[in-house]
Formats: structure tokens, C-alpha cells, sequence
């Protein structure tokens, strides 16, 4: 309860209070007619807020292991450099406009710039994130099929105990087959193979499932 709580606030409640002050603060510093300019600040600065509170929430992804720590650390890093930056823009062009009002003309240069920090940011942070998602995917997937080479196993050693068709060093022979396969390798179809080749043990001679074992090994 207490987690979902500061999950609230963090999420709904202290945006919205920065985002009521933020333009509060911006009419109140700026008096009478707003220019063009007053506006491109405001949407902007607001913008750089919800980036900000937005990467918080998209932090707390890393609790749930969907997000990895360094991947945080760097979108993190790589974002406060962009703050910086549009801050920096954004203020050399306001000083500008203070110390030359007829400096509306280059406004397009300004938005300009603006979007060109702003897309060289967004595009290396979704590589990242994609390679990242993908990485942890494929983490994923190796464990659970680990989990399933070891199932196979533990199966495999089942029936070898009671079949009688096979001596001691064939069942030993049989087994280290099984547990050499790379986890790495197996997928639903060649699982479910190996499950119909362990059924077939009690039945079947020595050659012959060496041979199947080879065989399923091969395809892999």
C-alpha cells in the first residue's frame, strides 16, 4: 500500500504541482503580451519536466527486471546531458531576445535547433532501449530453456532407472547425451522431440536410440 502510494505521488501528484508551478512561474516573470518566443519556452520547458518524470517512472521498470541497471544509468546520463543542452539553448536565445527584441526573425532557427538536440537524443536513446529489450529477451528465453533442458533430464534419468532393455554404462551413455545439449539450441519442436525419444526408451534398443539421439542432436 505504502508503494503504491509514493508510486502516486511520484507519478500523478508531483508532476502536476511542477507543472502548476512552472507556469505560474513563467507568467509571473513575464509581464503583458507574450510573444511567440514565451510560448515556444513554456511548451519546451514543460516538455523537458515530463521527459524527466517520464524516464523516473521508466526507471522503476528496472524493479521488474525489464530494465537494466546500466541501461538506466546511461538513458539517465544521456538525458541530463539533453537537459543541459536545450536549457543552455533556450536561455542563450531568451538573453538574445532580451538584448535584441527584433531577434523574432531567427525564431525558426531557434525551434529548429531545439528539434535537432532533441531528435539526437531521442533516436540513440530508442537503439539502446531496443537493444536492451532484446538482450534481456534473449536472457529470458536461455533461462527458460535451461529450465527445460534440465526437465528433460530429470525425465531422462526416470526412465532410464527402470528400463531393464539397457546396462548400466548404456544408461550412463544415454544420459551424458541428453545433458550435453546446449540449452542455447533448444526451441518447442526439438523439445518435444527429445520428450518422444526419452518415451522410447523402455521399448527400444541400444543402436537404435543412439542413433535417434545423434540424429536429434544433428538438427539442433
Amino acid at each position: 500500500m505504502a508503494t503504491k502510494k509514493i508510486s502516486r505521488l511520484t507519478s500523478i501528484v508531483l508532476p502536476a504541482i511542477v507543472y502548476i508551478v512552472t507556469i505560474a512561474l513563467f507568467f509571473i516573470i513575464v509581464q503583458g503580451e507574450k510573444s511567440s518566443i514565451f510560448w515556444i519556452n513554456l511548451c519546451y520547458t514543460l516538455f523537458l519536466e515530463t521527459a524527466f518524470f517520464g524516464w523516473i517512472i521508466w526507471v522503476r521498470k528496472e524493479d521488474t527486471n525489464e530494465v537494466s541497471p546500466l541501461l538506466s544509468v546511461i538513458i539517465g546520463t544521456y538525458g541530463l546531458y539533453y537537459v543541459i543542452a536545450g536549457v543552455v539553448v533556450m536561455v542563450l536565445f531568451s538573453i538574445l531576445h532580451l538584448i535584441w527584441p527584433d531577434c523574432t526573425s531567427l525564431i525558426w532557427w531557434y525551434v529548429a535547433a531545439l528539434l535537432v538536440i532533441t531528435v539526437l537524443w531521442m533516436i540513440p536513446a530508442v537503439f539502446m532501449t531496443h537493444a536492451d529489450s532484446t538482450h534481456h529477451q534473449q536472457i529470458k528465453n536461455l533461462q527458460m530453456n535451461t529450465a527445460d533442458v534440465r526437465s528433460l533430464s530429470t525425465q531422462m534419468k526416470s526412465v532410464l532407472n527402470s528400463a531393464t532393455n539397457l546396462t548400466s554404462s548404456q544408461k550412463i551413455r544415454l544420459q551424458q547425451e541428453i545433458d550435453s545439449i546446449s540449452p542455447a539450441r533448444i526451441n518447442d519442436n526439438n523439445f518435444m522431440i527429445i520428450k518422444k525419444f526419452i518415451e522410447a526408451i523402455p521399448n527400444g534398443e541400444y543402436d537404435y536410440l543412439i542413433n535417434e539421439i545423434k540424429n536429434i542432436k544433428s538438427s539442433l
